[in-house]
């Protein structure tokens, strides 16, 4: 078995000390811009539709009954 990296060692230490931090997900119902949640899970919560739907949807840029959601603030052209 071989031992891990400092660097490998230290990446993982980093990873671990920031898991808290979240990314933002915009919302957007019909169209129009509707909320900005703190991760998939205070939407999930909000919203009460399930965070692998949500991912998916963001993922897949798609449509889930109306609503469109988004890592980034969606502007219309």
């Amino acid at each position: 078995m071989e031992v891990p990296s400092q660097d490998y060692t230290n990446l993982i230490t980093q990873m671990k000390n920031q898991k808290h931090i979240l990314k933002a997900v915009f919302v957007f119902k019909d169209g129009e811009f509707l909320c900005k949640y703190d991760g998939i899970m205070s939407a999930e919560k909000a919203l009460k539709i399930n965070h692998g739907t949500i991912n998916k949807n963001i993922v897949n840029n798609t449509i889930y009954k109306g609503y469109r959601f988004s890592y980034h603030r969606i502007q219309d052209n």
